[in-house]
């Protein structure tokens, strides 16, 4: 839950609470309510069928938000009548009405009550008139689409399914191109990479590294085979992943690591170097014996020193770097990708 707290009200050294205060700080925890309770939501995969979800219109009445967009390509946008969300809404309805009807805007309010739907339904007119709202009261639809703040937009394509995983803003990137960008990409018909509609970590430092020279190390693999980007650099495409024996996000990555290279290697000649982070010289045993038990395919070297790792400004693990040809990071990605293979078969493509 957010903290919220008014201007001198700690100060105040009577009880009597300013009711436009009172007022912002009752939408604001709506707006906290609405996100905490969904941060904890797994992501949805593109590409996913909608199906039959189902949202309440104004007449209490279930509908299938399949049939409320028909084949309209459509933006749903999880909401709050909250300030600053309500100034998200109007910059994506504003780019909406520009499209000559061709992108759909439907507006999910939860409107678990009376009093939360009146004013969703108010605020929703400021906007714009006769904008289609539907309230998701048990949130069921939010839980399923995977939102995790307001507001959270989500494209969907015509055919009905997931075409992002979800964004806070039209601005936002959601890795190297903008959430208006591909809208209207996908308005006029045009291809848009896998990756791109995977979202990038927000604020991941080792982003900051895309378009650079890979940074050079040099070390010996688990089977004392030299190891550096260089040795590939003219050759072939590389990846580098780094991760932690201990880090269970990254015990799920590396059999999804280690199928990919099995299946692709030979098919799209690249290269795929593990770099095993340890804190103490025990560790590097515990790594040994799990890419022995795990059968980890691809060859890994051990960072105990945290040098290489510091270098490729690595804050959370796993972290994927992309380095093409010519030993340049094309690109990253940072955290468990359930849509993994799809990713990486899509970097090998820029």
């Amino acid at each position: 839950m957010a903290r919220v707290l008014c201007p001198d009200m700690e100060k105040s050294k009577t009880r009597v609470v300013n009711m436009r205060c009172l007022i912002i700080v009752s939408m604001l925890l709506i707006w906290s309510f609405y996100s905490g309770v969904l941060l904890a939501a797994d992501t949805v995969k593109t590409g996913t069928r909608i199906g039959a979800i189902k949202v309440k219109q104004s007449n209490g009445k279930d509908i299938e938000i399949e049939k409320i967009k028909g084949d309209k390509l459509a933006v749903i946008a999880f909401w709050s009548p909250a300030p600053a969300v309500k100034k998200e809404i109007e910059k994506m309805h504003g780019f909406i009405k520009k499209q000559d009807d061709r992108i759909m805007l439907i507006l999910i309010s939860r409107g678990k009550n009376e009093a939360e739907r009146e004013t969703a339904i108010k605020s929703a007119e400021k906007i714009g008139k006769g904008l289609p709202l539907y309230f998701d009261p048990d949130l069921s639809a939010a839980k399923w689409f995977a939102v995790k703040s307001v507001p959270w937009f989500i494209a969907v394509a015509r055919n009905n399914t997931i075409l992002t995983t979800g964004a806070n803003s039209i601005e936002a990137k959601l890795r190297n191109l903008t959430f208006e960008r591909i809208l209207l990409m996908e308005k006029g018909g045009e291809n848009i990479p896998f990756h791109e509609l995977i979202p990038a970590k927000p604020g991941d430092k080792a982003r900051e590294l895309i378009n650079t020279k890979a940074p050079d190390f040099k070390s010996k693999d688990l089977n004392a085979v030299l190891q550096s980007p260089r040795i590939y650099e003219g050759k072939k495409p590389l990846f580098i992943v780094f991760w932690r024996e201990s880090c269970p996000h990254c015990r799920k990555e590396m059999p999804r690591l280690t199928k990919f290279y099995s299946e692709y290697k030979n098919k799209k000649d690249f290269e795929m170097i593990g770099i095993a982070i340890t804190a103490k010289l025990e560790d590097d045993g515990k790594v040994k014996t799990y890419i022995k038990n795990e059968k980890i395919m691809f060859p890994n070297i051990v960072d105990s020193s945290g040098k290489t790792s510091a270098e490729y400004k690595i804050s959370e693990v796993p972290s994927i770097f992309y380095i093409d040809k010519k030993g340049i990071i094309r690109d990253t990605q940072t955290g468990e990708t359930e849509q993994l293979s799809e990713l990486l078969l899509s970097f090998l493509k820029m």
